[in-house]
């Protein structure tokens, strides 16, 4: 990563005419700090995130079946997280948290599979336009998402934007 942010710093071989244009192609030892840091505080991957959850599932004894349900979708779930204009998996994964946050707020403890799978209940419940159409072991594994934390909810409020800032 420290590597990347000097190449790309130092990629501009043009003249510089002064010291001011030259110093912009140097990295700090603050600067190097930083991205240090960001490297280190940076989250695991969300293919990793929801293999840590199916771990504890499996620490869980949860049934065997739906994890293994679970397992075959992540994939497609981690494909579609990272897609940003995915609107399908954004409308599921918003009305995850929103039922996921009465459940923290309640203070319910529980295992994380039966965390997950009132969650998902709530979901089916009050969210039925958001999730209709999608199968039980991707919205576990959504769920399982949201419930890690593996997942930035705030990244999916906002919709892209209809015109890129070259034309405006």
């Amino acid at each position: 990563m420290l590597a990347a942010e000097v190449q790309s710093r130092a990629s501009n071989t043009s003249y510089a005419r002064d010291f001011g244009e030259l110093k912009a192609r140097i990295i700090t030892r603050k600067q190097s700090i930083d991205v240090l840091a960001r490297v280190a505080g940076a989250k695991p991957s969300l293919l990793e995130s929801l293999d840590a959850a199916v771990q504890s599932l499996e620490h869980e004894k949860h049934p065997f079946l739906e994890r293994k349900a679970i397992k075959e979708a992540r994939v497609k779930v981690c494909t579609d997280a990272s897609d940003r204009t995915n609107e399908v998996f954004r409308r599921v994964a918003v009305a995850i948290h929103k039922c996921w946050a009465p459940i923290v707020a309640a203070g319910s403890d529980g295992s994380l599979g039966e965390l997950m799978r009132e969650v998902v209940e709530q979901a089916f419940a009050s969210h039925m336009d958001d999730v209709a159409g999608l199968t039980r072991p991707y919205i576990h594994a959504v769920a399982l998402l949201v419930i890690t934390d593996g997942i930035d909810i705030d990244v999916f409020a906002v919709t892209p934007r209809a015109q890129s800032e070259e034309q405006e």
